[in-house]
């Protein structure tokens, strides 16, 4: 990223929820602690959620290891996903909820895409083992290779909500909280762009 110039200065925005995307990103679900006793319902319910949504779009899925990439390639096979639309990225992440601590995609009005590398902190640094999620985008840009972001601030993708025209909406709670930007008031918050 340019020092001297922010995502905005380069004409890059975030694109509401509601708009039409390429793709969506998730984690698979393996963690007997976050679903005790159910990891094959919340399996099963991954598939169903990947059938539906690789009708319309292609489906970013990070698994764990190669034999869960299987076990899941399996498993899509045997509900009719078109694999094609799957593409697979192995990583020993901790936790599937990605919205939080994925990268966030903007574009330009050209369609030009770039991604935001937030840091997350894992809510505040609350589990220690979940802080590794926050090399995911660096993963995905591995692959990818367009132009990253690093703005500096602790955020989770689940704590924003945009409009696609400039309009952010958050709660300070998430930003303000000592355990996420300490150095960082309301004022500069609102000029990280």
């Amino acid at each position: 990223m340019s020092a001297a110039k922010t995502c905005r200065e380069l004409g890059y925005s975030m694109p509401a929820e509601w708009e039409k995307h390429d793709a969506i990103w998730l984690a698979w679900p393996y963690d007997p602690t976050t679903f005790p006793n159910r990891v094959d319902k919340v399996e099963a319910t991954y598939v169903q959620i990947v059938k539906e949504i690789h009708e319309s779009e292609n489906v970013n899925l990070f698994v764990t290891s190669e034999d869960v990439k299987q076990k899941a390639s399996k498993l899509f096979k045997n509900a009719g996903i078109d694999l094609t639309k799957v593409t697979f990225y192995l990583f020993d992440y901790a936790d599937v909820w990605f919205r939080d601590y994925g990268p966030i995609f903007v574009k330009t009005k050209n369609h030009k895409l770039a991604m935001i590398h937030w840091n997350f902190n894992s809510w505040g640094e609350k589990y220690e083992e979940l802080l590794k999620d926050r090399q995911i985008p660096q993963v995905i840009n591995d692959k990818m290779s367009i132009e990253c972001f690093k703005p500096g601030v602790v955020l989770e993708g689940g704590s924003i909500d945009v409009n696609g025209k400039g309009t952010l909406l958050t709660t300070e709670q998430c930003l303000l909280n000592r355990n996420r930007n300490p150095t960082l008031n309301k004022t500069k918050i609102e000029k990280k762009n």
